[in-house]
């Protein structure tokens, strides 16, 4: 039984689909927010009001950004 981490053929050469969901959704909470921000025209500088735009808000910001980086830089490195 070979026990060696680091050999020199590739193992996984395939997608990885886990890793293409994890960019599916920052990218679609982007492309929400943005919409949503460019039609609400009057209340750009205003804070959420509903439970709704209040999670949206958090969906798109602080959470959309790490993850879609979290998610590109495994892609690289398994690619």
């Amino acid at each position: 039984m070979n026990n060696d981490i680091i050999t020199s053929e590739k193992t996984n050469c395939s997608r990885q689909s886990e890793i293409d969901l994890l960019k599916v959704y920052p990218i679609l909470f982007m492309v929400i927010i943005h919409v949503y921000e460019n039609l609400s025209i009057g209340r750009i500088d205003a804070a959420p009001h509903t439970w709704m735009e209040h999670i949206l808000q958090f969906l798109a910001g602080p959470a959309t950004a790490p993850a879609f980086m979290f998610a590109m830089g495994v892609g690289i490195l398994i690619y």
